[in-house]
């Protein structure tokens, strides 16, 4: 207030002097018009102190104004770092927001995933039983292996020793042989050599059936006779047998006919019906009585495999 009424006294003053200046009319005297001027000196004193305290007021506005406006200056770059700062943070909402669309998608994802983590871990959890199981399996094995290990060893080594106990008796054997050994060019020890091959006249022969090889092959039907060392003569019978007559009673039992019969089988087209072909081997009191009335003395039942497709042999 000290400020304003000075400036308006200054005012007020001014006006007076500018008015009495222009009514000054030289009646005055001369110590008034001094007067006047020393008050009006004074009041221009005043006012260059109001002045002076004004100049000094606004050079202390301006340095206020001058750090308001360094103040502006930051806080525009403060805007402006926070306006960069916020358009960032914008282009990031606006992935982030393109990003939720895919959501439920991925949440499918880590469903089906999680499905599969489960379903793995169930497969796990049975291939470890089994793992086990096969560990035990194993463990089992490797012992019943180092047991038959230590058979082996001690199968060796009896064996071993079997085979110098042999070594033994061969060479004991060895030497009873040579001291009671026969001198075989000595003419009593000559023996005949009987046929090695007793089924040498039909080897190479092939039958379409052993029914045919039997019943209608004269060269197998000469062949029984030597083998049963009396005539034979035969003849078909009924339900799938053969009869084979002889006037004495046949040998059977010294293994030839078994020979002969296995041949047969071996050398026939399979036949599949019948499925048993019977050879009766029987003595007959007379050919021109009734045949049927004879002893019979065996047999042999040739079965038709369809299996193996060979014939299995039976002997009654």
């Amino acid at each position: 207030m000290g400020v304003i009424s000075n400036l308006v006294v200054a005012a007020s003053v001014t006006s007076a002097l500018t008015v009495g200046a222009l009514i000054w009319n030289g009646s005055e005297n001369l110590s008034a018009v001094k007067g006047y001027a020393e008050s009006m000196k004074e009041k221009v004193g005043n006012l260059a102190g109001d002045i002076s305290f004004l100049n000094s007021t606004v050079s202390g506005k301006n340095g206020q104004i001058d750090h308001q406006k360094g103040r502006i200056g930051e806080l525009e770059n403060t805007i402006a770092t926070l306006t960069a700062e916020k358009e960032t943070l914008q282009l990031e909402l606006e992935k982030l927001t393109a990003e939720n669309v895919r959501i439920p998608e991925l949440e499918a994802q880590i469903t089906s995933l999680q499905a599969k983590i489960t379903e793995l871990e169930t497969q796990t959890a049975t291939l470890q039983s089994q793992l086990t199981s096969l560990q035990v399996d194993y463990d089992t094995a490797i012992a019943e292996l180092e047991k038959a290990n230590g058979e082996i060893a001690k199968a060796n080594q009896e064996s071993q020793e079997l085979k110098e106990y042999i070594a033994t008796l061969e060479a004991e054997t060895n030497s009873t042989y040579n001291t009671a050994k026969v001198d075989k060019t000595n003419p009593m020890y000559a023996v005949e050599t009987p046929s090695s091959d007793p089924l040498a006249p039909i080897r190479g022969l092939h039958w379409s059936s052993p029914h045919i090889a039997i019943n209608s092959d004269q060269t197998v039907i000469a062949l029984m006779g030597e083998l049963m060392q009396t005539d034979a003569v035969a003849g078909d019978g009924d339900y799938g047998w053969i009869d084979t007559y002889t006037i004495e009673a046949p040998v059977l039992n010294d293994g030839k006919m078994d020979a002969l019969m296995e041949y047969i089988a071996k050398n026939s087209d399979f036949v599949a019906d019948p499925l048993e072909i019977i050879f009766r081997f029987r003595k007959v009191y007379s050919f021109e009585g009734d045949p049927y009335g004879g002893h019979i003395y065996g047999g042999y039942i040739l079965r038709a495999d369809h299996i193996t497709g060979q014939y299995v042999i039976e002997k009654f």
